[in-house]
């Protein structure tokens, strides 16, 4: 729920729709309250919980779909709690911790749904500011951050609790870029799709294990330039390094007449090519 104190619950195979009541718990008068949810794990003494990410609200909401409770857990004292939309979205990490992009918080917020306890991973060091990432997607193993106003893509790794940008600055440089990540399957690779806001064009961020990107429709991989500019050091697509991950942004522009312009945009040595509109 954003502004209304009820929860709508969706059944896709009868196609019905219900509201859950919540109003007598947390109401909706500043808007804003939840800003996505995410899906928890289940396991053989849980059914998974519903984790909604909060906003404007001063807690985690969780929700439970076997039973329809409803309870509220208090954010940590570190946080201020007055701060309007502190994370936007959020995603499933392999160690079955929920992971909330920061908006305008300057800090990952880590739900543990096990114990209900919020934790916080400071990034004030490498970014702060106003509307920085907007959607999450899992990845490998990682937390990709979607770009909103920040000029980088945002990687968090639950493993270590250790954050990492990879800066796309020469691709594109204006606020409001892009809003919600999901991960799609590319060729050979896995990477998080972007979806555009104010971007004039889809981005894909793509992993590749072998330090090498999938570049043509029959799978052929291109090595990326020798003296390509220095990621972090587990996300570096150097041909010098064949065990990093990530290999750079790919932006997507509509050409029309069923053409796309693909260029990878995060390198010097740009490589563009044409293939059949993905429908």
């Amino acid at each position: 729920p954003s502004y209304g104190g009820v929860i709508g619950i969706f059944s896709p195979w009868n196609d019905e729709f219900e509201l859950v009541d919540i109003s007598a718990q947390i109401h909706g008068d500043d808007g804003m309250m939840f800003m996505g949810a995410v899906a928890s794990e289940s396991s053989s003494y849980d059914s998974g919980k519903i984790i909604f990410v909060p906003g404007n609200a001063h807690s985690v909401g969780v929700f439970d779909p076997f039973n329809y409770n409803f309870h509220l857990v208090d954010l940590p004292t570190e946080i201020n709690i007055a701060m309007e939309m502190k994370w936007a979205e959020g995603a499933l990490a392999p160690n079955g911790k929920i992971i909330f992009a920061p908006l305008n918080a300057d800090a990952v917020g880590v739900f543990d749904p096990v114990d209900d306890s919020l934790s916080l991973v400071d990034i004030s060091a490498k970014i702060t500011g106003e509307y920085k990432f907007m959607g999450a997607s899992t990845t490998n193993g990682k937390i990709i951050f979607a770009p909103f106003n920040a000029d980088a893509v945002g990687a968090f790794f639950p493993a270590s609790n250790t954050f990492e940008l990879f800066d796309i600055s020469a691709a594109i440089d204006w606020d409001e870029k892009y809003a919600g990540a999901v991960a799609a399957p590319y060729p050979g690779s896995i990477e998080t799709m972007f979806v555009p806001f104010n971007a004039g064009n889809l981005a894909w961020f793509i992993d590749c294990s072998t330090g090498e990107c999938p570049n043509d429709d029959d799978g052929s991989s291109t090595v990326m330039p020798t003296g390509a500019p220095t990621a972090p050091s587990h996300m570096s697509c150097s041909s010098g390094d064949p065990t990093s991950d990530s290999c750079g942004l790919i932006e997507f522009s509509d050409l029309g007449n069923g053409e796309w312009k693909i260029s990878r945009g995060s390198y010097g040595e740009n490589e563009d090519r044409k293939s059949t509109r993905l429908n």
